[in-house]
C-alpha cells in the first residue's frame, strides 16, 4: 500500500517480498537498529525519499488489479483450451 501511494517502504528482510526492492523502492533491513537508520536516512534526505517513492509507485503498478486480472484471464483461457500455462509471472 505504501508503494502505491508513492512512499518508500521499510521491511525486515526475512519478510521476502518482491514489492520492496532494497535501496530502490525502500529498504530491507535485518535489525531494529537498521530500521531506525533507514527511517533517519529517509527523514534527512528528501531527494532520496522522493526518488524511492517514485520508484515504488512505478513498481507497484506491476501488482495493480489490471495486470493481475489479465494474467489470470490468460491462465484460465489456456486451461480451458487444455494447455499448460507459462509461469512467467
Amino acid at each position: 500500500e505504501a508503494a502505491a501511494t508513492g512512499l518508500p517502504a521499510i521491511v525486515f528482510s526475512d519478510y521476502k517480498t518482491p514489492a520492496v526492492v532494497d535501496e530502490v523502492t525502500g529498504f530491507q533491513v535485518q535489525s531494529n537498529e537498521e530500521m531506525l537508520a533507514a527511517i533517519h536516512r529517509l527523514l534527512k534526505e528528501p531527494q532520496l525519499r522522493q526518488r524511492m517513492g517514485q520508484a515504488a509507485s512505478e513498481h507497484a503498478k506491476k501488482y495493480s488489479w489490471g495486470p493481475i486480472a489479465k494474467r489470470w484471464e490468460e491462465i484460465f483461457a489456456d486451461l480451458v483450451r487444455g494447455g499448460e500455462t507459462k509461469r512467467n509471472g
